[in-house]
């Protein structure tokens, strides 16, 4: 059973997927996202390149199993009657000029998409070009914000040092204040003890 144009439609159905997976970001307005920017368009054309690949790969593998199918039915039926020869001519013709018209397609798919390669290329070029004007003076700021902020993590964490000296201090100052707590207690209990065994003592003596 002919299996072409269903393959076709299935190869079709994956690479329409795929463009809009790898469909590029849209550009940022900011001066400051265009190395971001050029990143992606980057990433972008190594993806449609190796799609566009595959896609030439998938191609010539197509028409190699139609071939290969056109020959093996030949082989298998090998019909000796003129008329079903005739037919089968017939078909063989109509199949052929299909088959050249997706190959034509599949062609006029690829140069579209050669296309756009061209011009996301010019697109990162300009992005580049781009980031190397960016003027000094924003570079200055971003330098500076880095600094205020190295500046207020450091002040954070001297007061998180202060802290810390000065939560110890109070841990130690709690020992102390239990540990006499903890000695009075047991001075508390002592007394205690004796008073109680004081009238035993003196009954003992009489």
């Amino acid at each position: 059973m002919w299996s072409g144009p269903i393959e076709s439609n299935d190869d079709d159905h994956l690479w329409n997927r795929f463009t809009a997976v790898v469909a590029p970001p849209s550009p940022s307005p900011k001066a400051t996202s265009a190395a971001a920017e050029e990143d992606g368009q980057e990433q972008y054309i190594c993806a449609l390149e190796r799609a566009l690949l595959q896609r030439k790969k998938q191609n010539e593998t197509l028409e190699s199993k139609r071939q290969l199918k056109r020959q093996m039915k030949q082989q298998v039926e090998a019909p000796d009657d003129v008329t079903t020869q005739r037919k089968e001519g017939s078909t063989s013709g109509s199949e052929r000029d299909r088959l050249v018209l997706e190959l034509q397609q599949s062609h006029a798919e690829c140069q579209t998409h050669e296309k756009k390669l061209i011009a996301l290329r010019d697109r990162v070029e300009e992005l580049q070009a781009a980031n190397k004007t960016l003027s000094e003076d924003e570079r200055e700021a971003r330098s500076r914000a880095v600094d205020q902020k190295l500046y207020d993590l450091e002040a954070r964490l001297t007061t998180s040092e202060a802290d810390k000296v000065v939560a110890h201090q109070d841990a130690e100052r709690l020992q102390r204040d239990l540990d006499a707590l903890e000695g009075v207690l047991h001075q508390f209990q002592v007394e205690s003890k004796d008073q109680k065994e004081r009238p035993l003592r003196k009954n003992e003596r009489f």
